[in-house]
């Protein structure tokens, strides 16, 4: 499947998204980290709260602030004569804080694409964008974390900064800068 044109918007114009955005970017976390043994053990409640939490977190992003934002790329589907917006992919930018010795910063965070998407140069599309939104709103700086896609960010000009532990995994801190 190709796609040859999609649409990048603010996740707050399309609240009805935080559902399936919560749900994607739970199921990576479970996939990359030592979590998933908390859902085993209480899955129903847990899930529950688990999304209830992320779905929270999603709509803080619907401040008028620049952070914490959330973009989603969107494909129109058409189907049986109607046309519909499907979203195929996402992008954030938020505060971190790792360490109470630390000042936040901006991270980019929750770069996920649908499997059946991907390597058609969304997640390229979703990260300029980003790109562009940090420069257009004075963020000169940001940086990510990434446990096996670190070749991926090193070929979009992210540069290396350290190795880290998020989750009692190891990680790789990437960052990027940006003129305005």
């Amino acid at each position: 499947m190709t796609v040859d044109h999609i649409e990048i918007e603010n996740l707050r114009d399309h609240p009805q998204f935080v559902p399936v955005l919560a749900s994607w970017h739970h199921s990576e976390w479970l996939k990359g980290y030592a979590g998933s043994t908390r859902e085993q053990r209480q899955p129903d409640r847990q899930h529950g709260q688990d999304m209830q939490e992320r779905e929270q977190a999603l709509r803080s992003h619907f401040s008028v602030g620049p952070v914490p934002s959330t973009f989603i790329a969107l494909l129109n589907n058409s189907e049986n004569g109607s046309t519909e917006r499907k979203v195929i992919g996402s992008v954030s930018i938020v505060h971190y804080k790792f360490s109470h010795h630390r000042m936040p910063s901006e991270w980019l965070t929750n770069l996920y694409v649908l499997e059946e998407y991907r390597q058609q140069g969304i997640g390229q599309q979703l990260l300029d964008y980003i790109s562009e939104f940090a420069a257009d709103n004075q963020i000169l700086h940001l940086k990510l974390y990434t446990k096996d896609k670190e070749a991926y960010y090193r070929k979009r000009d992210w540069i290396f900064s350290h190795k880290g532990l998020v989750q009692g995994g190891s990680v790789s801190v990437l960052e990027k800068w940006f003129s305005v």
